[in-house]
């Protein structure tokens, strides 16, 4: 690792976390704090918004099928622990695991800095052995915050699995188990959105790539979209987490809403899981491509109606790539769409973690490109949503790779890294067509955005790019907070890095952005006084990843911008 000095003692290199207990319990459990991890004050945000679980909800929510509640002993257990907002990076703490599970607890040293691992936070079993265990992790935040104890209860069994082989699997003779599995989703989808054969299953796919579009000829459902509607359908499916597993998306789309036989019915999928699955293609869906779509779907043709479209809703571990907009595009194109239902019917609880965008493209001679309508995990209506541990590749998403729509609230992204593409017109928004019941807290926190081309890029960060007007009387429109941020400028001397519009309140706290004209407000492109670290980009204080160098690294490092000290 080099001659890395650690700035504060306890910290061990080697890993090793010496624990003590303290006069404190939380429940029946006395609270044990590992030692050693704990940054220096000067090093974190302290907490702005009270840190929530994501991601696994509680028992008394979920179902005893879900992702994170039944696995099959044939494959390795995986499960992401994610919480939102708080004081980051967190310690996660093993307190009660099956033996030979494991968490990876913090983030990984490399060189002088701490970066978060793929493992980082994820509980993993390699040999899962049959039988019901009690999970229990404890969330520790920087400083003193309040820490988040996570329960849930793992079964592990043969039953409720079915495994999917598109290389040695058989539809005929395979049975879905570990030892004969299927060929193809038609073992389970059976030509029929209203079959309930496989309802409540878990499907983990084997290596190779599979064709996932459906066989939808007896439905009226236009081309191979998957409909999946309540528990009908599986809505657990997963890769095998040692294996490379690709879907081929190109002529299917998930749509989870209603057919016209129920509308008015709840019937939306809750408790959805996506894992380590390449997701490869993007087909056409009214005049937009999307990779998933909740809304209501009536038989042949789209309809909104006021339905839950979708709760607890989770992607781990999955790459979208060569999804590539070529014609229209004025409506909401992405990965992910969500209608805007009535407010009793938000989502909540969606989660994204270690997702990477390779090859999202808007194509030039798209309809308005520079209107940003290709989005990434485009949301909306979601409550409590968290996006963490991302990364982009030759990517051009019109308006943002992450874009909390109308009707979401308590949003966090932390920890993305995106290097923007030629086409790229916004890398981030935030409080983006709000309304009433619309608005925040938003925050965002140690991700860089790097734009390297001569391409223009109208702003990096946008906050109400929609222009509407900020109620300061009203309780849901709430501060966006920007922490240890790196942003590039475009190249392109008459654009800035930050807009803010029409009054959104914004607090910054040590965010660095890489412009001589940092910040644009409305038409006024001086800072105005908040806490911004200014650097030009001419006194080259950051390399070409957006790490900061010489002397500001030695002074600054962990205190502003995306890198966290040690």
């Amino acid at each position: 690792m080099g001659n890395v000095k650690a700035p504060y003692s306890g910290f061990n290199l080697q890993g090793g976390y010496p624990q003590f207990t303290i006069p404190e319990t939380y429940g029946t459990v006395p609270i044990v704090i590992p030692t050693g991890w704990q940054l220096p004050a000067t090093n974190y945000v302290t907490e702005q918004v009270p840190i929530e679980l994501i991601y696994p909800r509680p028992d008394a929510e979920t179902a005893a099928w879900t992702k994170h509640r039944r696995h099959h002993p044939s494959t390795p257990y995986f499960c992401p622990v994610g919480c939102a907002f708080g004081s980051w990076p967190f310690y996660f703490e093993a307190i009660n695991l099956p033996a030979g599970a494991t968490i990876n607890s913090f983030l990984t040293v490399s060189g002088d800095k701490l970066v978060a691992g793929p493992d980082y936070g994820v509980v993993r079993w390699a040999t899962p052995i049959a039988g019901t265990y009690p999970m229990h992790i404890r969330v520790h935040q920087q400083g003193s915050g309040t820490r988040v104890d996570v329960h849930w209860t793992l079964e592990v069994t043969e039953t409720g699995t079915i495994f999917i082989d598109s290389v040695s699997g058989n539809d005929t003779t395979g049975t879905g188990t570990f030892a004969l599995p299927f060929k193809t989703i038609e073992a389970w989808w059976l030509g029929d959105e209203t079959d309930v054969t496989y309802s409540e299953y878990q499907v983990c796919y084997r290596a190779g790539t599979h064709v996932v579009a459906a066989d939808n000829t007896t439905t009226g459902i236009t081309g191979g979209n998957w409909q999946m509607n309540g528990t009908d359908k599986p809505l657990i499916h997963y890769g095998h987490a040692d294996e490379a597993v690709v879907w081929d998306m190109t002529d299917c789309t998930i749509v989870v809403g209603q057919v016209a036989a129920v509308t008015g019915s709840d019937i939306s999928g809750s408790d959805m899981f996506f894992g380590n699955i390449t997701q490869d293609g993007g087909p056409l869906l009214r005049d937009d491509p999307r990779q998933f779509f909740f809304s209501d779907f009536a038989k042949g043709a789209e309809v909104y109606a006021s339905g839950e479209g979708g709760a607890r809703n989770t992607w781990f571990n999955t790459t979208h790539s060569n999804f590539v907009v070529t014609t229209k595009s004025d409506n909401n194109a992405g990965i992910v769409f969500c209608g805007n239902p009535a407010l009793t019917y938000k989502r909540h609880y969606w989660y994204q973690s270690q997702i990477t965008f390779d090859t999202i493209n808007m194509d030039p001679g798209a309809t308005n490109p520079s209107n940003g309508n290709l989005n990434g995990f485009f949301l909306s209506g979601v409550i409590n949503w968290l996006a963490e541990h991302g990364s982009c590749i030759d990517t051009d998403f019109g308006k943002g790779a992450y874009d909390p729509k109308a009707g979401a609230r308590y949003f966090c992204i932390r920890n993305v890294d995106y290097t923007l593409s030629p086409l790229q017109h916004l890398a981030f928004v935030l409080a983006d067509s709000y309304d009433v019941n619309d608005g925040g807290p938003y925050e965002m926190s140690y991700c860089k955005s790097l734009k390297t081309d001569t391409d223009t890029l109208d702003f990096n960060l946008t906050v109400n790019s929609d222009f509407n007007t900020y109620d300061s009387g009203n309780p849901n429109h709430l501060p966006v907070y920007l922490l240890r941020n790196t942003f590039s400028r475009s190249p392109v001397t008459s654009k800035s890095s930050l807009q803010i519009r029409n009054g959104w309140p914004v607090v910054e706290i040590g965010a660095i952005y890489v412009a001589d004209d940092v910040r644009y407000l409305e038409t006024d492109p001086t800072p105005d006084g908040t806490n911004l670290i200014i650097y030009d980009i001419a006194s080259n204080p950051l390399d070409a990843s957006l790490d900061l160098t010489g002397a500001e690294r030695t002074a600054n490092l962990g205190k502003f911008g995306a890198e966290v000290s040690e």
